[in-house]
C-alpha cells in the first residue's frame, strides 16, 4: 500500500504536483499583467500531467511561462481592457440614477457571457497550440460555440469558487 509505485502514492504525487502548480500560478500572477502567461503555463503542465509526460513541474511550468509569455500577456491585457470597459458600463447602469432600458441591460449581460465563453478556451488553446493571437482568440470563440454544453459546464465550474467567495463570510 505504501510502496512508491502503489496507486495511493501515485495519487498523492499527483495531488502534490497540483498543489505546487497552484502555488506557482499564484506567485507568478502577483504582477497582474502576467496572469495570462501563468494560466497558460499551468494549462501546459496540466496537459502534460494528463498524458503522464511531466517530469519536473517547476521547470516545465517556467519553460511554458517563458514560451507563452508574449502572446498570453497580449491576450490577457485585451481581456482586462474589455473587462474594465464592461465594469465601467455596469457601474454607470447601476449607480447613475438614470433608468436604462431592459434591452440595454440584457445586451450587457449577453456581451459579458460571450466574452466569458471565449476566455474559457483562450488560454488552454494558447498552451496547446502555436498560433498568432488573432487566430487563438478566433478559435477560442469558435470552440466555445461549437462545444456549448462543455462551455456552460466550464463556466459553472469556474463560477463555483467565485460564488462561494462571495456568499461565504
Amino acid at each position: 500500500m505504501f510502496k512508491l509505485d502503489s496507486p495511493l502514492m501515485n495519487f498523492l504525487s499527483k495531488v502534490a504536483d497540483i498543489m505546487i502548480l497552484n502555488i506557482l500560478i499564484i506567485v507568478c500572477s502577483i504582477p497582474v499583467f502576467t496572469v495570462g502567461a501563468a494560466v497558460s503555463a499551468a494549462y501546459y503542465m496540466t496537459f502534460k500531467m494528463v498524458k503522464n509526460e511531466e517530469t519536473y513541474i517547476v521547470r516545465g511550468f517556467f519553460k511554458a511561462f517563458k514560451e507563452n509569455f508574449k502572446q498570453a500577456t497580449v491576450m490577457w491585457l485585451l481581456v482586462l481592457l474589455i473587462i474594465g470597459i464592461l465594469s465601467v458600463d455596469y457601474t454607470i447602469i447601476v449607480y447613475s440614477g438614470i433608468e436604462f432600458s431592459r434591452w440595454i441591460r440584457l445586451a450587457m449581460v449577453t456581451v459579458s457571457l460571450i466574452l466569458l465563453m471565449g476566455v474559457v478556451f483562450m488560454f488552454p488553446l494558447q498552451a496547446r497550440f502555436i498560433n498568432p493571437v488573432k487566430n487563438t482568440i478566433k478559435n477560442s470563440f469558435l470552440m466555445a460555440l461549437s462545444h456549448l454544453p462543455t462551455t456552460v459546464l466550464l463556466i459553472a465550474v469556474y463560477a463555483v469558487p467565485v460564488v462561494i467567495f462571495y456568499f461565504v463570510p
